[in-house]
């Protein structure tokens, strides 16, 4: 079961739903520190927009061919 808190968020992006609910227990569970409410979201953000920003940079190196293999 995919529970998102938010349903309403904007998705812009290449951005799938995070389950903050299932990262707060998660944290929780593993941890002594505090959930930060958001925290998983922004962090799978900022790897997919780093991993987004290193494909791009790829594919300036490359032959327009490639494009495909390395946007998947």
């Amino acid at each position: 079961m995919n529970i998102v808190t938010n349903p309403s968020a904007q998705q812009d992006g290449p951005y799938y739903p995070i389950n903050e609910e299932a990262a707060r227990r998660a944290k929780d569970a593993n941890s002594f520190s505090d959930y930060v409410p958001g925290s998983a979201t922004a962090e799978y953000r900022q790897m997919v927009d780093k991993a987004a920003e290193l494909a791009e940079r790829q594919k300036r190196r490359v032959d327009t061919e490639y494009h495909i293999k390395i946007d998947h």
